[in-house]
């Protein structure tokens, strides 16, 4: 699994950047009113994604994976 999809699994709403995807150094969180989990928080969901079958990622994650978020799936919908 990937930063990018830890990141959007423990803060599905929030919005952020990471610019290397390799590299929480970074990471730029761009969501001031919710806090932005610890490096070591996102390298353990990286662990614990990774250790997943693939059928119990969820959406989001699966989302996250290919660089998308829950909000470009519903504009993409048309639910937004």
């Amino acid at each position: 699994m990937s930063l990018p999809s830890a990141i959007a699994s423990l803060c599905p709403d929030a919005e952020w950047t990471l610019l290397d995807s390799g590299d929480l150094a970074t990471l730029e969180w761009l969501s001031a009113d919710i806090q932005r989990p610890t490096d070591a928080a996102i390298e353990a969901e990286v662990v614990r994604m990774a250790a997943l079958p693939p059928a119990e990622l969820t959406v989001a994650e699966r989302l996250a994976a290919a660089g998308l978020t829950v909000d470009d799936l519903k504009v993409a919908l048309g639910l937004a």
